[in-house]
């Protein structure tokens, strides 16, 4: 009976402190969305688009980190690549935008986790920052991919013919960094990777003769940086 009541009463603090942790993030890390903001990008036509300015257009459990490194766990988001904005849902099932200034990382759980993290391309110039995809982070080298989206407007038809539907373009920038360097763009292919880790020349080409790796993939790319670091 009294481990039954011990379980119980930890039971109870639990929820007690959950209750309390969404309560602080809707009170310091979230501010309701305005009509002015609708997520999906205003148009002034009523055309079809393709494509998405999301990540995720459903809710997926995550994580978010504010700036001085509280994590809120088991959370529900969505990522808006256009914006740069994470949404997260509250206890009571309302939706807040996070303060993008107060938030360092977010992640969804799944297979594969996926973690980003808030970067600055120059760190002289901090406000200039972003959100960017975790693909390796090391001692020795770190490797991000800022994911893109641009909205293309489409022409209104004039005459006959099919109107052209509206459209989210995607792309993405890769920016690796050294631990004694800068960030620096760079573009996911053999060479450009050989020339900048050229302190490991002889082992790397040899670890690619052995083993097939796609630089066009982030998996692959992962585990060439993650022999990097074991050398």
């Amino acid at each position: 009976m009294e481990k039954y009541l011990i379980t119980v009463l930890l039971f109870w603090f639990y929820l007690v402190a959950a209750a309390q942790d969404a309560n602080t993030m809707q009170q310091t890390m979230g501010t309701p969305m305005s009509r002015n903001n609708t997520w999906l990008y205003e148009t002034n036509n009523n055309f079809a688009t393709e494509g998405t300015p999301l990540w995720n257009t459903s809710w997926k459990e995550g994580w978010l980190t504010d700036n001085k490194g509280k994590k809120y766990d088991k959370i529900l988001l969505k990522y808006n690549i256009l914006q740069g904005e994470v949404m997260f849902k509250t206890s009571k099932g309302d939706s807040l935008l996070a303060y993008s200034a107060l938030t360092s990382g977010f992640g969804f759980y799944g297979t594969i986790l996926v973690s980003f993290q808030k970067i600055a391309e120059n760190p002289k110039q901090p406000n200039t920052t972003f959100f960017a995809e975790v693909i390796h982070e090391g001692k020795k080298v770190s490797l991000w991919k800022r994911h893109l989206k641009k909205f293309i407007k489409a022409p209104k038809l004039e005459g006959y013919g099919t109107q052209q539907p509206n459209q989210y373009q995607t792309d993405y920038v890769y920016f690796l960094q050294k631990a004694d360097g800068e960030k620096i763009s760079i573009q996911p292919k053999k060479k450009n990777f050989l020339k900048q880790l050229t302190d490991k020349t002889p082992e790397l080409e040899k670890f690619l003769a052995e083993n097939k790796i796609d630089f066009s993939k982030d998996e692959d790319l992962q585990k060439f940086l993650t022999f990097y670091e074991s050398l």
